[in-house]
């Protein structure tokens, strides 16, 4: 599927970013990508950032994500989370 999008748009992306668990099917699939930069995103921030890019947010944003668990920077199972995030930078 990837390849053929790819080859339609003639698009090489030259990054990749994926969810930081490593047992999602689509990290997995991302990680198998040919790519010069990879990038691991947290699962709830990658919501939250989505929102902010798609409605055009100016920071700070208190981000509320509560869609089950993410991979959490520590290693272990976040639940839902509140997040102020301001540019790239989150907490």
């Amino acid at each position: 599927m990837l390849s053929s999008l790819e080859g339609l748009y003639r698009a090489r992306p030259g990054m990749v970013a994926a969810d930081v668990h490593p047992d999602y099917v689509s990290t997995r699939v991302a990680l198998a990508r040919p790519a010069r930069v990879r990038h691991g995103v947290q699962h709830h921030v990658a919501h939250v950032l989505a929102t902010v890019a798609e409605l055009h947010l100016d920071g700070p944003v208190l981000g509320v994500a509560f869609d089950g668990t993410g991979w959490g920077l520590d290693g272990t199972a976040w639940g839902g989370e509140l997040l102020l995030v301001h540019g790239l930078a989150w907490q």
